[in-house]
């Protein structure tokens, strides 16, 4: 009977332990549903960054320069940087259904699209969702999602992230597509010049 009362509690602990990571890992989306436009892309970067990664790329940095020791604050704190980026030579090589199967898991708790822009001329969509803290302060989750004819960009940044230093960032452009990031340092986002023989562009920005 005691040895069944110790094995119960045994159980209890672990799934204890095995909840706590799941909980740090909310803001990681499951993109493995993406991997099968490689076979279609042209080309392919696909970056994915945990938190031991992370902790030997901020120990590679130079402390001397600026940006890459901003950029060392930052990541320091991360729990994962995860970059998919898909190039095609022709339009239509991925399917709405795969949009949908990333944007899915960014209407779960904790997500909010922060910004939304729609350019209905080039048919290119921007999407940047963040999660909050459990307290509602605090960033623990980013995810950026890049919609073009010929090119399909998801970003997913997960662990304690400081807006204010978003833009060091940029500092990481040699891995993958995260250069564009610096951007988000700025109050706004760069405007986007619309492809040639676009007549104008409709943009939304969600409050």
């Amino acid at each position: 009977m005691k040895g069944a009362i110790v094995m119960k509690r045994f159980l209890i602990l672990a799934i204890l332990c095995m909840a706590i990571p799941a909980l740090a890992q909310d803001a990681k989306l499951n993109l493995t549903n993406l991997e099968k436009l490689s076979s279609k892309a042209t080309n392919v970067t696909d970056v994915s960054l945990d938190k031991s990664m992370l902790k030997l790329a901020a120990q590679s940095m130079n402390k001397e320069d600026k940006e890459e020791h901003a950029a060392k604050d930052l990541i320091s704190g991360l729990d994962g940087v995860y970059v998919k980026v898909f190039e095609f030579d022709k339009d239509n090589q991925y399917s709405p259904q795969d949009i949908e199967a990333v944007r899915s898991q960014l209407q779960g708790p904790g997500w909010s699209r922060s910004v939304n822009i729609r350019e209905e001329k080039t048919h290119e969509l921007t999407e940047i969702y963040l999660m909050k803290g459990k307290d509602g302060d605090g960033v623990v989750g980013l995810a950026i999602l890049v919609a073009e004819p010929r090119e399909l960009v998801v970003v997913n940044i997960v662990g304690p992230i400081d807006m204010a230093k978003i833009g060091a960032l940029g500092a990481l452009g040699n891995l993958g597509n995260l250069g564009s990031l610096g951007n988000l340092g700025t109050p706004q986002l760069k405007k986007r010049e619309p492809a040639k023989g676009a007549a104008g562009t409709k943009k939304n920005q969600d409050e």
